[in-house]
């Protein structure tokens, strides 16, 4: 039923550079709920066409154990979660994916568990992919899982140990964003320019 996702609407152009497209998916069948009609314009299939073993097909070869990997780390970050915090989180990482026209993009990640079983595994993830191959090409995916509140932190990144609280510009640009303003609405709102709020866009 699409009522259930209405409120996802809020958060489809959060930290969105460039062509992206969602999917809700539900691990336990193995299977796609729902790919957003974006998939054509970032990798050249239809809904239809893209389900999760096309997914894994098409990820470069180089990029898909660590991907595996870094679904494994997040899957036990959330087992070890208290209950009230277990859909407080969202998982971010990027990888390479293969276009129907036989080139790879980059796509950057954003996980959201949306929905728990009865024994509190997740039953629904929202994903939401952004193509950044005009920003990166290649590279090791890294797991970064941040925490969503009043302030976004950074509560892993595989490059440091410690938390890392981002910048107050930063927190603001993002609740404007979930908020649905645009860049240029959010440029004007906080007296800076365009480029800067695209620039935190990307970090």
């Amino acid at each position: 039923n699409d009522d259930k996702y209405l409120r996802l609407k809020d958060i489809i152009d959060i930290i969105s550079v460039g062509d992206y497209f969602i999917y809700i998916v539900n691990p336990f069948l193995g299977k796609f709920e729902y790919v957003s009609d974006q998939v054509q314009n970032v990798l050249g299939y239809t809904t239809t066409e893209f389900d999760l073993d096309l997914f894994i097909k098409i990820a470069h070869p180089k990029d898909l154990p660590h991907v595996f990997e870094i679904q494994k780390k997040f899957t036990e970050f959330n087992r070890n979660n208290i209950l009230s915090e277990k859909l407080q989180y969202k998982y971010c990482y990027d990888f390479r994916a293969k276009h129907k026209d036989g080139n790879y993009r980059q796509l950057y990640v954003q996980h959201f568990y949306l929905e728990l079983s009865q024994n509190l595994n997740p039953l629904r993830t929202f994903c939401f992919l952004s193509d950044i191959t005009h920003i990166k090409n290649g590279g090791i995916p890294k797991l970064n899982i941040f925490k969503l509140g009043d302030r976004l932190v950074r509560i892993l990144n595989e490059n440091q140990e410690n938390k890392i609280v981002l910048t107050n510009k930063e927190s603001d640009i993002f609740e404007y964003l979930i908020k649905g303003f645009t860049s240029q609405d959010i440029a004007e709102a906080l007296a800076i320019s365009k480029h800067t709020v695209d620039t935190h866009r990307r970090n």
